[in-house]
């Protein structure tokens, strides 16, 4: 009798024992989910700003092509402004000290020619 209950003794600390070991897996195989779930969340973060970088690096450089293109528009508008009236100024002379005065005005200077005729 007293052997049979040794064995349930034993029998119920093994029992007792393996529990633990399968709550002790579990725990630990939980642990192992929650590390790659925060993992991917990580890289997924990591990821997203790196589109975000992407995407705002790629709006700049549109930016900087559209800023050199409308440089490049108004220095176009400006030689072909100074062009009609370098041709303006060859078919009528008589414009000239206007033409230098409107120069002038657009420098800042002040100086004060009717317009001939």
């Amino acid at each position: 009798s007293e052997m049979l209950a040794q064995s349930l003794q034993d029998e119920v600390r093994s029992e007792m024992l393996a529990q633990s070991l399968r709550d002790e897996v579990k725990s630990e195989m939980l642990a192992q989910s929650l590390q790659d779930e925060v993992r991917s969340e990580m890289l997924a973060q990591s990821l997203r700003d790196e589109v975000k970088s992407e995407m705002l690096a790629q709006s700049l450089q549109a930016e900087v092509k559209s800023e050199m293109l409308a440089l490049s528009l108004r220095d176009e508008v400006k030689s072909e402004m100074l062009a009609q009236s370098l041709q303006v100024l060859e078919a009528y002379p008589e414009l000239q000290p206007w033409f230098t005065a409107e120069q002038a005005r657009a420098r800042g200077a002040v100086p004060i020619v009717p317009l001939p005729g």
